[in-house]
Protein backbone atom coordinates (compact mmCIF):
# COMPACT_ATOMS: atom_id res chain seq x y z
CA UNK A 1 0.00 0.00 0.00
CA UNK A 2 0.90 3.22 -0.74
CA UNK A 3 2.62 5.26 2.63
CA UNK A 4 1.22 8.49 3.99
CA UNK A 5 2.40 10.58 6.67
CA UNK A 6 0.33 12.90 8.64
CA UNK A 7 2.28 15.68 9.94
CA UNK A 8 0.07 17.39 13.19
CA UNK A 9 -2.32 15.34 15.29
CA UNK A 10 -4.92 18.14 16.10
CA UNK A 11 -8.75 17.56 14.39
CA UNK A 12 -7.45 18.28 11.10
CA UNK A 13 -4.59 15.64 10.59
CA UNK A 14 -6.35 12.94 12.37
CA UNK A 15 -9.44 13.18 10.42
CA UNK A 16 -7.68 13.28 7.83
CA UNK A 17 -5.84 10.10 8.92
CA UNK A 18 -8.84 8.37 9.29
CA UNK A 19 -10.41 9.27 5.59
CA UNK A 20 -6.98 8.35 4.21
CA UNK A 21 -6.59 4.72 6.10
CA UNK A 22 -9.18 2.81 3.71
CA UNK A 23 -7.02 3.46 1.00
CA UNK A 24 -3.14 3.81 2.56
CA UNK A 25 -1.41 3.05 4.84
CA UNK A 26 -0.80 6.07 7.22
CA UNK A 27 1.47 7.55 10.18
CA UNK A 28 0.16 10.60 12.12
CA UNK A 29 3.48 12.37 13.34
CA UNK A 30 2.51 14.75 16.76
CA UNK A 31 5.22 16.08 18.86
CA UNK A 32 2.96 17.53 21.44
CA UNK A 33 -0.68 17.08 22.33
CA UNK A 34 -2.98 14.73 20.10
CA UNK A 35 -6.29 16.29 19.60
CA UNK A 36 -4.89 20.29 19.26
CA UNK A 37 -7.21 22.59 21.27
CA UNK A 38 -10.14 19.87 21.64
CA UNK A 39 -10.08 18.50 25.17
CA UNK A 40 -12.28 18.30 28.16
CA UNK A 41 -11.45 18.37 31.82
CA UNK A 42 -13.41 16.03 32.80
CA UNK A 43 -12.31 16.02 37.07
CA UNK A 44 -13.72 18.58 39.70
CA UNK A 45 -16.85 19.30 40.72
CA UNK A 46 -17.87 21.12 37.12
CA UNK A 47 -17.58 20.17 33.57
CA UNK A 48 -15.74 22.00 31.07
CA UNK A 49 -14.31 21.61 27.97
CA UNK A 50 -10.58 23.99 27.37
CA UNK A 51 -11.63 24.58 23.34
CA UNK A 52 -14.65 24.07 21.10
CA UNK A 53 -17.75 23.26 22.67
CA UNK A 54 -20.72 24.20 20.56
CA UNK A 55 -21.67 23.21 16.75
CA UNK A 56 -24.79 23.78 14.79
CA UNK A 57 -26.61 21.38 13.10
CA UNK A 58 -27.27 23.39 9.90
CA UNK A 59 -23.33 23.81 9.51
CA UNK A 60 -21.78 20.51 10.32
CA UNK A 61 -22.72 17.91 8.16
CA UNK A 62 -19.37 16.54 8.09
CA UNK A 63 -18.68 16.53 11.71
CA UNK A 64 -22.21 14.77 12.52
CA UNK A 65 -21.33 12.21 9.82
CA UNK A 66 -17.71 11.80 11.62
CA UNK A 67 -19.58 11.52 14.77
CA UNK A 68 -21.78 8.55 13.38
CA UNK A 69 -19.11 6.82 12.01
CA UNK A 70 -17.70 6.54 14.70
CA UNK A 71 -20.30 5.44 16.76
CA UNK A 72 -20.89 8.01 18.91
CA UNK A 73 -24.23 8.99 17.64
CA UNK A 74 -25.74 8.00 20.77
CA UNK A 75 -24.15 10.43 22.96
CA UNK A 76 -25.02 13.22 21.12
CA UNK A 77 -26.80 16.02 23.04
CA UNK A 78 -28.86 19.41 21.75
CA UNK A 79 -29.35 22.48 22.87
CA UNK A 80 -32.76 24.32 23.05
CA UNK A 81 -32.95 27.59 21.02
CA UNK A 82 -30.74 29.74 23.25
CA UNK A 83 -30.87 34.04 23.05
CA UNK A 84 -27.59 35.66 22.03
CA UNK A 85 -26.18 39.09 23.35
CA UNK A 86 -23.73 41.89 22.09
CA UNK A 87 -22.13 44.06 24.33
CA UNK A 88 -23.25 47.20 23.73
CA UNK A 89 -22.32 50.78 25.75
CA UNK A 90 -21.66 48.50 28.72
CA UNK A 91 -25.04 46.58 28.38
CA UNK A 92 -26.34 43.47 26.67
CA UNK A 93 -28.34 43.62 24.17
CA UNK A 94 -30.22 40.99 22.05
CA UNK A 95 -28.90 40.21 18.58
CA UNK A 96 -32.27 40.34 17.29
CA UNK A 97 -32.89 43.42 18.56
CA UNK A 98 -29.23 44.68 17.60
CA UNK A 99 -29.43 43.37 14.33
CA UNK A 100 -33.32 45.56 14.16
CA UNK A 101 -31.28 48.40 15.13
CA UNK A 102 -28.66 48.05 12.50
CA UNK A 103 -31.32 47.53 9.92
CA UNK A 104 -33.00 51.26 11.18
CA UNK A 105 -29.38 52.91 11.33
CA UNK A 106 -28.82 52.50 7.69
CA UNK A 107 -29.06 48.85 7.00
CA UNK A 108 -31.80 49.51 4.22
CA UNK A 109 -28.39 49.73 2.01
CA UNK A 110 -28.52 46.10 2.29
CA UNK A 111 -31.42 45.75 -0.06
CA UNK A 112 -29.85 47.70 -3.03
CA UNK A 113 -26.22 48.27 -2.19
CA UNK A 114 -23.97 45.86 -5.18
CA UNK A 115 -20.62 45.99 -3.62
CA UNK A 116 -17.64 46.71 -5.49
CA UNK A 117 -15.48 43.89 -6.53
CA UNK A 118 -12.36 42.59 -5.48
CA UNK A 119 -10.94 41.06 -2.13
CA UNK A 120 -11.75 43.59 1.00
CA UNK A 121 -11.35 42.99 5.12
CA UNK A 122 -15.02 41.42 6.66
CA UNK A 123 -14.96 45.63 8.52
CA UNK A 124 -14.97 46.65 4.85
CA UNK A 125 -17.79 44.87 3.29
CA UNK A 126 -19.94 45.46 6.11
CA UNK A 127 -19.60 49.26 6.57
CA UNK A 128 -20.09 49.08 2.30
CA UNK A 129 -23.06 46.77 2.57
CA UNK A 130 -24.71 47.53 6.34
CA UNK A 131 -23.16 51.11 7.30
CA UNK A 132 -20.28 51.73 10.25
CA UNK A 133 -22.52 50.75 13.23
CA UNK A 134 -23.60 47.67 12.05
CA UNK A 135 -19.62 46.75 10.52
CA UNK A 136 -18.90 48.40 13.99
CA UNK A 137 -20.96 46.77 16.42
CA UNK A 138 -22.39 43.78 15.17
CA UNK A 139 -20.32 42.12 12.09
CA UNK A 140 -16.73 42.76 14.32
CA UNK A 141 -18.10 41.15 17.48
CA UNK A 142 -18.98 38.37 15.05
CA UNK A 143 -16.21 37.97 13.46
CA UNK A 144 -14.16 37.98 17.37
CA UNK A 145 -15.86 35.40 18.28
CA UNK A 146 -15.16 33.42 15.32
CA UNK A 147 -11.50 33.94 14.11
CA UNK A 148 -10.44 36.01 16.90
CA UNK A 149 -9.38 38.75 15.46
CA UNK A 150 -11.13 42.38 14.53
CA UNK A 151 -12.90 42.46 11.27
CA UNK A 152 -10.62 45.51 9.80
CA UNK A 153 -8.15 42.63 9.95
CA UNK A 154 -9.37 40.19 8.04
CA UNK A 155 -10.43 38.89 4.48
CA UNK A 156 -13.99 38.77 4.05
CA UNK A 157 -13.10 36.09 1.23
CA UNK A 158 -10.80 33.69 3.29
CA UNK A 159 -13.04 33.91 6.80
CA UNK A 160 -16.37 34.80 5.35
CA UNK A 161 -16.68 33.29 1.26
CA UNK A 162 -20.21 33.20 1.67
CA UNK A 163 -20.93 36.38 1.93
CA UNK A 164 -19.13 37.55 -0.78
CA UNK A 165 -21.62 36.83 -2.78
CA UNK A 166 -24.58 36.41 -1.22
CA UNK A 167 -27.60 37.54 -2.48
CA UNK A 168 -30.65 39.11 -0.58
CA UNK A 169 -31.17 41.10 2.83
CA UNK A 170 -28.40 39.54 5.10
CA UNK A 171 -30.04 41.03 8.14
CA UNK A 172 -33.44 39.87 7.53
CA UNK A 173 -31.74 36.47 7.31
CA UNK A 174 -30.13 37.58 10.76
CA UNK A 175 -33.14 38.57 12.49
CA UNK A 176 -35.13 35.30 11.31
CA UNK A 177 -32.48 33.40 13.22
CA UNK A 178 -30.34 30.71 11.87
CA UNK A 179 -31.62 26.94 11.66
CA UNK A 180 -30.66 24.09 13.09
CA UNK A 181 -29.94 22.92 16.67
CA UNK A 182 -26.85 23.60 18.53
CA UNK A 183 -24.79 20.19 19.64
CA UNK A 184 -22.19 18.43 21.31
CA UNK A 185 -21.23 15.16 22.61
CA UNK A 186 -22.18 14.66 26.44
CA UNK A 187 -19.01 13.42 27.70
CA UNK A 188 -17.13 15.76 26.03
CA UNK A 189 -15.44 16.58 22.97
CA UNK A 190 -12.65 14.22 23.51
CA UNK A 191 -14.58 11.56 22.90
CA UNK A 192 -14.52 12.61 19.22
CA UNK A 193 -10.39 12.44 19.73
CA UNK A 194 -9.94 9.59 21.74
CA UNK A 195 -12.17 7.37 18.83
CA UNK A 196 -10.31 8.80 16.02
CA UNK A 197 -7.08 7.52 18.04
CA UNK A 198 -8.41 4.47 18.52
CA UNK A 199 -8.17 4.61 14.31
CA UNK A 200 -5.22 5.81 14.04
CA UNK A 201 -1.61 4.70 13.81
CA UNK A 202 0.13 7.87 16.08
CA UNK A 203 3.85 8.78 16.19
CA UNK A 204 5.15 10.98 18.80
CA UNK A 205 8.09 12.54 17.30
CA UNK A 206 9.01 16.05 16.49
CA UNK A 207 9.39 16.17 12.82
CA UNK A 208 12.79 18.54 11.76
CA UNK A 209 13.04 17.61 8.34
CA UNK A 210 10.49 16.09 5.19
CA UNK A 211 13.03 13.34 4.60
CA UNK A 212 10.50 10.76 5.96
CA UNK A 213 9.62 7.18 5.01
CA UNK A 214 6.48 7.86 3.13
CA UNK A 215 5.19 8.23 -0.64
CA UNK A 216 3.33 11.23 0.11
CA UNK A 217 3.23 13.77 3.15
CA UNK A 218 0.17 15.72 3.93
CA UNK A 219 1.08 18.82 6.40
CA UNK A 220 -1.48 20.20 8.89
CA UNK A 221 1.04 21.84 10.91
CA UNK A 222 0.58 25.66 11.72
CA UNK A 223 2.27 27.78 9.28
CA UNK A 224 5.12 28.37 11.61
CA UNK A 225 6.07 25.14 11.93
CA UNK A 226 6.29 24.61 8.09
CA UNK A 227 8.40 27.91 7.99
CA UNK A 228 10.79 25.76 9.99
CA UNK A 229 10.07 22.77 8.03
CA UNK A 230 10.93 23.99 4.32
CA UNK A 231 12.92 27.23 5.22
CA UNK A 232 10.34 28.96 3.37
CA UNK A 233 10.09 32.66 5.00
CA UNK A 234 6.23 33.36 3.37
CA UNK A 235 5.09 30.74 5.65
CA UNK A 236 5.63 33.56 8.66
CA UNK A 237 3.03 36.02 7.22
CA UNK A 238 0.34 33.97 8.29
CA UNK A 239 -0.55 35.62 11.79
CA UNK A 240 -1.93 33.87 14.43
CA UNK A 241 -3.62 35.07 17.31
CA UNK A 242 -3.54 33.96 21.12
CA UNK A 243 -6.29 32.94 23.29
CA UNK A 244 -6.48 32.55 27.18
CA UNK A 245 -9.75 31.30 28.30
CA UNK A 246 -10.78 31.49 31.65
CA UNK A 247 -13.92 28.88 33.04
CA UNK A 248 -15.88 29.98 36.07
CA UNK A 249 -17.86 27.33 37.97
CA UNK A 250 -20.40 28.02 40.79
CA UNK A 251 -22.38 26.33 42.17
CA UNK A 252 -25.43 28.36 42.05
CA UNK A 253 -27.37 30.09 39.49
CA UNK A 254 -25.90 33.50 39.30
CA UNK A 255 -26.73 34.53 35.68
CA UNK A 256 -29.62 37.21 35.35
CA UNK A 257 -29.63 36.86 31.66
CA UNK A 258 -30.26 33.55 30.06
CA UNK A 259 -28.95 32.38 26.99
CA UNK A 260 -25.84 30.95 24.70
CA UNK A 261 -23.47 34.22 26.09
CA UNK A 262 -22.27 37.84 24.53
CA UNK A 263 -19.21 38.70 22.43
CA UNK A 264 -17.38 41.80 22.50
CA UNK A 265 -17.11 44.52 19.28
CA UNK A 266 -13.29 45.32 19.38
CA UNK A 267 -13.99 49.02 19.07
CA UNK A 268 -14.53 49.03 22.80
CA UNK A 269 -10.57 48.04 23.44
CA UNK A 270 -11.56 45.08 26.24
CA UNK A 271 -9.33 42.43 26.52
CA UNK A 272 -12.99 40.20 26.84
CA UNK A 273 -13.90 38.98 23.45
CA UNK A 274 -16.56 36.94 24.55
CA UNK A 275 -18.51 34.50 26.99
CA UNK A 276 -20.27 31.63 26.76
CA UNK A 277 -22.96 30.50 29.30
CA UNK A 278 -22.00 26.62 29.04
CA UNK A 279 -24.38 25.95 31.98
CA UNK A 280 -27.25 27.62 29.97
CA UNK A 281 -26.32 26.29 26.35
CA UNK A 282 -25.92 22.19 27.93
CA UNK A 283 -27.76 22.17 31.07
CA UNK A 284 -27.06 18.34 30.59
CA UNK A 285 -23.30 18.37 31.28
CA UNK A 286 -24.26 20.07 34.66
CA UNK A 287 -23.05 18.28 37.65
CA UNK A 288 -25.03 19.06 39.93
CA UNK A 289 -28.85 21.24 39.38
CA UNK A 290 -28.20 24.67 39.40
CA UNK A 291 -24.79 25.28 38.68
CA UNK A 292 -23.69 28.43 36.23
CA UNK A 293 -20.62 27.66 34.45
CA UNK A 294 -18.83 30.22 32.40
CA UNK A 295 -16.22 30.27 30.24
CA UNK A 296 -14.64 33.68 29.05
CA UNK A 297 -12.60 34.60 26.33
CA UNK A 298 -9.88 36.96 26.72
CA UNK A 299 -6.48 37.99 24.28
CA UNK A 300 -3.67 36.24 25.15
CA UNK A 301 -2.15 37.00 28.95
CA UNK A 302 -0.54 35.35 31.84
CA UNK A 303 -3.52 33.65 34.49
CA UNK A 304 -3.38 36.36 36.74
CA UNK A 305 -3.63 38.93 35.09
CA UNK A 306 -6.68 37.13 33.14
CA UNK A 307 -8.41 36.35 36.32
CA UNK A 308 -8.56 39.66 37.28
CA UNK A 309 -9.57 40.31 34.15
CA UNK A 310 -12.28 38.07 33.94
CA UNK A 311 -13.93 38.90 37.53
CA UNK A 312 -14.03 42.43 37.01
CA UNK A 313 -15.92 42.14 33.85
CA UNK A 314 -18.30 39.36 35.18
CA UNK A 315 -19.12 41.54 37.63
CA UNK A 316 -19.52 44.76 35.69
CA UNK A 317 -21.09 43.52 32.56
CA UNK A 318 -23.19 40.42 34.46
CA UNK A 319 -23.73 41.82 37.73
CA UNK A 320 -21.85 38.76 39.48
CA UNK A 321 -19.97 39.41 42.48
CA UNK A 322 -18.96 35.74 44.50
CA UNK A 323 -15.81 34.43 43.86
CA UNK A 324 -16.24 30.75 42.06
CA UNK A 325 -15.53 27.76 43.39
CA UNK A 326 -13.12 26.44 41.02
CA UNK A 327 -11.56 28.41 38.36
CA UNK A 328 -9.75 27.17 35.46
CA UNK A 329 -7.36 29.18 32.97
CA UNK A 330 -6.12 27.92 29.21
CA UNK A 331 -3.33 29.50 27.36
CA UNK A 332 -3.18 29.20 23.47
CA UNK A 333 0.12 31.55 22.63
CA UNK A 334 -0.86 30.86 18.76
CA UNK A 335 -4.29 29.43 18.63
CA UNK A 336 -6.10 30.84 15.49
CA UNK A 337 -4.54 32.00 11.97
CA UNK A 338 -5.53 35.40 11.00
CA UNK A 339 -6.79 35.33 7.07
CA UNK A 340 -5.58 38.71 6.17
CA UNK A 341 -6.01 40.35 2.70
CA UNK A 342 -3.86 38.01 -0.04
CA UNK A 343 -4.13 35.17 2.47
CA UNK A 344 -5.74 32.68 -0.22
CA UNK A 345 -3.00 33.79 -2.83
CA UNK A 346 -0.57 33.05 -0.18
CA UNK A 347 -2.01 29.94 0.38
CA UNK A 348 -2.03 29.22 -3.64
CA UNK A 349 1.57 30.38 -4.01
CA UNK A 350 2.68 28.26 -1.50
CA UNK A 351 1.04 25.01 -2.43
CA UNK A 352 2.37 25.30 -6.28
CA UNK A 353 6.22 25.93 -4.65
CA UNK A 354 5.81 23.06 -2.56
CA UNK A 355 4.27 20.24 -4.79
CA UNK A 356 5.88 17.57 -2.67
CA UNK A 357 3.98 18.03 0.42
CA UNK A 358 0.19 18.73 0.30
CA UNK A 359 -0.87 21.81 2.89
CA UNK A 360 -3.87 21.15 4.85
CA UNK A 361 -4.90 22.48 8.57
CA UNK A 362 -6.64 25.43 10.19
CA UNK A 363 -4.77 28.32 8.30
CA UNK A 364 -5.87 27.01 4.79
CA UNK A 365 -9.35 25.43 5.40
CA UNK A 366 -10.45 28.07 8.41
CA UNK A 367 -10.45 27.56 12.14
CA UNK A 368 -14.02 25.62 12.48
CA UNK A 369 -14.13 22.37 13.40
CA UNK A 370 -16.36 21.69 10.74
CA UNK A 371 -13.96 23.49 7.94
CA UNK A 372 -11.36 21.01 9.44
CA UNK A 373 -13.12 17.83 8.83
CA UNK A 374 -14.48 19.10 5.05
CA UNK A 375 -11.14 19.80 4.34
CA UNK A 376 -9.91 16.35 5.50
CA UNK A 377 -12.78 14.29 3.50
CA UNK A 378 -12.26 16.36 0.28
CA UNK A 379 -8.66 15.67 0.57
CA UNK A 380 -9.12 11.69 0.96
CA UNK A 381 -11.23 11.80 -1.81
CA UNK A 382 -9.05 13.85 -4.35
CA UNK A 383 -6.33 10.74 -3.52
CA UNK A 384 -9.21 7.90 -3.91
CA UNK A 385 -9.56 9.34 -7.43
CA UNK A 386 -6.05 10.25 -7.96
CA UNK A 387 -5.74 6.36 -7.15
CA UNK A 388 -8.34 4.89 -9.33
CA UNK A 389 -6.82 6.68 -11.79
CA UNK A 390 -3.38 5.03 -11.71
CA UNK A 391 -5.26 1.83 -11.43
CA UNK A 392 -7.48 2.00 -14.93
CA UNK A 393 -3.73 2.92 -15.71
CA UNK A 394 -2.14 0.38 -15.23
CA UNK A 395 -5.10 -1.82 -16.53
Amino acid sequence: MIRIAVLGGGISGLSLAYYLKKRAKVTVFEKEHVGGMIGTRAGGRFFFERGPRTFSSSRCDELLQLIEELNLSNDLIYAKPQKRYIYYRKKLRSVQKMALRGLIRGGFKDFYTKPEKGEKTVHAFAKERFGSWVADHIMDGVTLGIHAGPSKDLSLDACFPSLANAEGSLILKALKGTKGSLFTLEGGMHQLIEALKEQCTIVEKNITSLKLDADLIYSTLPAYEMEKLTGDARFSKVRYSGITTVQLGYAHDVLKHKGFGYLVPSCYNLDIMGVVFDSCVFPQQNREDGQTRLTVMLRAMDRTQAVECVLKAVKEHLGINEWPLEVHTWHYEKAIPQMGLGHQKLIEALERDHPNIVLAGSYVSGPAVNACIRQARGLAEQFANASSERLCALR
